[in-house]
């Protein structure tokens, strides 16, 4: 799979959060939306991913005048004509396919709309004569020029989407070098061009591999720590959003060949729980504080930790030396314990926004040997007058 997503970031410049956002969608069964003005190659990504995968697939554009028999069938005249009845013939349209890719589909009528937000989120259409049947759609994947968050009409549809990103414009990200990269690309013919597939065992490989990954207890608490973050930003999560989380997740994990959850898996959740595109900044901003590396957040945190025992055991020692003379500086006395009082107080800081950055105590977090190592050694700085007197 990692093959499959370095051949579209070799082929499709700058568009590296839109593939993962595609293939993490494909995987999870759950929409995707590109927000971006025209000519960015939204669309012609778009078709390449599907045409790499071995499913049916339906496209469309779509305008105010586009009707729903167009999306999901016409009605059967013969039906009509012998049986007085609506049967939809919805073979080859979006009914019938697996992959649907929706152009423009915000510019829709409202009852194209309501047949869409059904297909999307239910998976299931309306045959014409009162009758449900479940459709095979397993991802859609919408494009549009125009942000449509605030418009309350479009709001419910919106929310179908679990991922959202804004694909920004490419020639702004080009510097002399990746300006002569894009011309390569174009001129030999390999510029949003890809010859590679996606096999659909090793689609339900990953699919399968879901059901085995783990979120450890730390990574919730993290999870929580984000959600409480943008509620009180006044960014509203709906509870379907939060329920897509947790598998998206574990398909971070295992495409990247983890079976248990770690920060870094967090960085996608700012694709995610925005709503409106000027709540994004605030949203990465809120992620990117919860999704550093954790392993080396605690090798930093240790080399911290000992830099200020130093500086205990050295004030420490000022104290125990001025006590041995016959006569004690008592200013020199005093200068020192109050030095070291500001070293233990800065280790006790620095060990409560570790503790305070899990959910649980540190003796019962999840992890690797290594971080379980990294805790431990930790936990030793906790008292540091024992090591002082272990010290000497």
């Amino acid at each position: 799979i990692q093959d499959f997503i370095k051949a579209l970031n070799d082929s499709f410049m700058f568009r590296k959060e839109e593939i993962q956002i595609l293939v993490l969608s494909l995987i999870i069964r759950k929409n995707a939306c590109f927000v971006g003005s025209h000519g960015e190659a939204k669309s012609a990504l778009i078709e390449e991913f599907s045409k790499a995968i071995d499913k049916k697939f339906f496209g469309c554009q779509f305008n105010r005048f586009t009707t729903p028999e167009e999306i999901v069938g016409h009605f059967s005249l013969a039906e009509m004509k012998n049986n007085d009845q609506y049967i939809r013939k919805y073979q080859g349209k979006l009914p019938d396919c697996k992959i649907s890719y929706l152009d423009e589909c915000f510019n829709a009528s409202g009852p194209m709309l309501q047949t869409l937000q059904k297909a999307l989120n239910e998976k299931r259409i309306d045959l014409g004569n009162g009758t449900e049947i479940d459709i095979p759609l397993e991802l859609a994947i919408a494009s549009t020029n125009f942000h449509c968050s605030k418009n309350p009409q479009l709001a419910a549809f919106w929310d179908r989407f679990f991922f959202r990103i804004e694909t920004k414009n490419t020639v702004t990200q080009l510097n002399e070098s990746t300006f002569k990269k894009f011309l390569k690309l174009k001129r030999s013919g390999k510029l949003g061009k890809i010859n590679q597939k996606l096999p659909n065992n090793i689609i339900e490989f990953f699919r399968g591999a879901i059901e085995s990954a783990t979120i450890p207890r730390h990574i919730d608490g993290k999870l929580y720590k984000i959600i409480q973050a943008c509620r009180e930003n006044k960014i509203v999560i709906s509870a379907r959003r939060l329920v897509w989380i947790d598998n998206a997740l574990k398909a971070s994990a295992v495409i990247n060949g983890r079976t248990s959850v770690d920060e870094s898996d967090l960085e996608i959740l700012k694709n995610c729980l925005w709503i409106h595109i000027d709540q994004y900044d605030q949203v990465n901003s809120i992620v990117s504080k919860f999704s550093k590396t954790q392993k080396r957040d605690l090798k930093i945190a240790l080399v911290t930790l000992k830099d200020l025992r130093d500086n205990f055991f050295k004030y420490d020692n000022e104290i125990n030396e001025e006590a041995k003379k016959p006569v004690t500086d008592s200013v020199r006395l005093a200068q020192s314990a109050e030095n070291r009082n500001k070293a233990e107080q800065a280790i006790r800081a620095k060990i409560k926004e570790i503790k305070n950055s899990f959910s649980v105590p540190l003796d019962q977090v999840d992890g690797d040997d290594e971080i379980k190592k990294l805790l431990v050694e930790i936990q030793g700085f906790e008292n540091p007058h024992k090591s002082a007197a272990a010290n000497y």
